[in-house]
């Protein structure tokens, strides 16, 4: 049940907070809340080719993703299903950095 979090040196540093691969069975309760972080993430689950998120005010209301999806900046709270994210790695991008990075990409 590894998880893994690395931190980029340069010259990705300048646009990459975390590197992160999270990996677990199942867990008892089937929702966690995250609290906003201000960051974009790229989120990829390598098991299902979908990611749920559900409203933090309702968690009956929800939004089915693609299993690779761009998350975030959120304001709020969100919930997710632990479920279906049994195998997920994911790139934490800086606050303020996504448009500079995405300008290099598309030289």
């Amino acid at each position: 049940m590894p998880n893994l979090h690395v931190k980029p040196g340069p010259p990705l540093s300048r646009f990459v907070e975390l590197l992160w691969y999270y990996e677990h069975p199942p867990r008892l309760h089937h929702k966690e809340r995250l609290m906003p972080d201000g960051c974009i993430s790229l989120i990829i689950n390598l098991v299902e080719d979908e990611t749920r998120l559900y409203d933090a005010d309702d968690v009956n209301k929800m939004r089915k993703l693609s299993g690779c999806s761009v998350s975030g900046p959120h304001t709020k709270s969100f919930v997710i299903d632990t479920d279906e994210q049994t195998c997920v790695i994911g790139v934490s991008f800086r606050s303020g950095r996504r448009n500079s990075l995405f300008k290099i990409a598309e030289r």
